[in-house]
């Protein structure tokens, strides 16, 4: 652009003094007299001097043509240039429009995916923040079912008149002991060691308030608030034989009182070291716990 500036002044100026030069040319009427110039000459020398003036001013006047329109060519080739340019860089910012419409597409989606991560791992520590929860809630109730039943094996010998140290007694085999499941409902946890500690029943899934059955028929010999079971029914059954029914929402027998297989002994619940309605049941031979699976 300042070349530019620069030829359109140089032609400008040299346009100004070809119009002086041709309106002197049209006062004067045309060509030069160059004939008459030389005969009014006085002395060869003066001849010479002006021989040599007019073709200075014929060279002048080319070389005035010649510049303006090698200016004029100039600033068509500088202004073309310049055109050129522009498309350029009009092309190059459009191009660059394009790239950042992209890098702004690409960053939304990497900032999009950030915040979807970023909810992922958040939904992930809560998910295990809960299942440590749960955990600890289930290590808690294992330790404290574990606890109670050491004593509940206690008092199950004690009701039945079995010594402590479990004296031999004729026990059915589980295949005769005919024993029926005391609710219906899915098999949530087995018998056996569960998170390092001893799980010494089943556990049976079942809406709240739904009535518990005898497994057989016995009589009750414990009804109430076991600590970590809950609220628990015991029925000895004979022979060193008997069933708890833990977690009991509400006991619907007494102790001393005699069922029959199918008698409604309590209601779902979630009572004691439990997390969820459910049944804890539970078999023991002389106070023992054995796998209720066996019986059933």
């Amino acid at each position: 652009k300042e070349r530019l500036v620069v030829a359109r002044r140089r032609l400008a100026s040299r346009r100004a003094y070809l119009s002086r030069r041709v309106i002197e040319i049209y006062r004067r009427g045309g060509d030069v007299d160059t004939m008459g110039l030389i005969l009014q000459s006085r002395s060869l020398s003066e001849v010479v001097a002006v021989s040599d003036l007019l073709d200075r001013v014929v060279v002048q006047d080319r070389d005035l043509a010649r510049a303006i329109r090698l200016h004029a060519e100039d600033i068509r080739r500088t202004r073309d240039r310049i055109a050129g340019i522009r498309r350029e860089v009009a092309h190059d910012e459009a191009r660059a429009t394009v790239v950042a419409g992209r890098a702004r597409a690409v960053a939304d989606q990497v900032q999009r995916r950030r915040d979807a991560l970023a909810r992922l791992r958040g939904g992930r520590r809560a998910l295990l923040s809960r299942v440590q929860h749960d955990r600890r809630e289930l290590e808690h109730e294992a330790e404290g079912l574990r606890r109670e039943s050491a004593r509940l094996a206690a008092k199950i010998r004690a009701a039945q008149g079995v010594p402590s140290s479990g004296g031999a007694v004729s026990v059915p085999s589980p295949s005769a002991a005919g024993f029926s499941w005391p609710v219906s409902g899915a098999l949530t946890s087995r018998f056996g060691p569960r998170w390092g500690r001893m799980h010494e029943g089943i556990d049976i899934a079942a809406s709240a308030g739904t009535p518990i059955a005898a497994s057989a028929g016995g009589t009750v010999i414990l009804a109430g608030w076991q600590g970590g079971y809950g609220n628990l029914v015991v029925v000895d059954h004979g022979n060193g034989l008997s069933t708890a029914y833990a977690h009991q929402s509400r006991i619907a027998v007494s102790v001393g009182q005699t069922v029959g297989r199918g008698s409604i002994v309590g209601y779902i619940g979630c009572t004691g070291h439990c997390f969820g309605d459910h049944l804890h049941f539970e078999v023991r031979v002389n106070g023992g716990a054995v796998d209720p699976l066996g019986y059933l």
